[in-house]
């Protein structure tokens, strides 16, 4: 009997982890269920190797036009402002440009505060006073590099194909076969020639 209560307890308990305990045959957490059927790939914004400009090699600031960091992306290497991220760093993207000030290297590289990326009052630079793209308070070649990021939308991967059963099959096989070239019927396919039944024993 002692033996026999030895070999009860132990096919009740096992050793899980260290030191403890879990009953044999009690369910673990349940995984998580994947999703029926195949899923969709959402599109992705894919970001390519940055372009770059120097915020002071750009017009003269009596005649220049402001822009934004992205307009200035837009201007110098095509595209519309949609199609560009902005950002100060080459290896990341923080939306956020080197900004001339009239009057004030307040916001040029690389220690002043950058603004963002969409930044523009619009108008001239003598107007709205602010340009990522001017020659005038963030001089050429002091660290005043906006990077320009080109966001490309890559479609998502089509679908894997589902299988179709064996009549679906058998269906599309027969839909282009001349009559006499279709599937034989299979044993026990309904509709055979009743002329070809077995007589079973019957006498006229």
């Amino acid at each position: 009997m002692r033996v026999r209560s030895v070999v009860v307890a132990l096919s009740v308990l096992v050793t899980v982890g260290c030191g403890a305990t879990a009953p044999v045959g009690e369910p673990s957490a349940p995984e998580a269920a994947a999703p029926a059927g195949p899923v969709a790939a959402a599109a992705v914004a894919v970001l390519l190797a940055p372009q770059s400009f120097d915020v002071g090699a750009g017009p003269e600031w009596s005649t220049a036009t402001a822009y934004s960091c992205l307009q200035a992306c837009a201007l110098l290497f095509g595209g519309a402002s949609a199609d560009w991220a902005c950002s100060t760093s080459a290896t990341e993207v923080d939306h956020l440009g080197w900004y001339s000030r009239f009057g004030s290297s307040e916001n040029c590289g690389p220690t002043g505060t950058p603004l963002a990326e969409d930044f523009n009052p619009g108008g001239s630079y003598q107007v709205a006073g602010v340009s990522a793209y001017v020659n005038d308070w963030c001089f050429a070649g002091e660290g005043s590099i906006n990077y320009c990021h080109a966001v490309v939308v890559a479609p998502p991967p089509p679908p894997p194909p589902t299988p179709a059963g064996d009549e679906d099959e058998d269906a599309d096989d027969d839909a282009g076969r001349e009559p006499h070239q279709r599937r034989p019927p299979r044993h026990g396919d309904h509709g055979r020639d009743r002329h070809h039944q077995p007589d079973h024993g019957q006498r006229r």
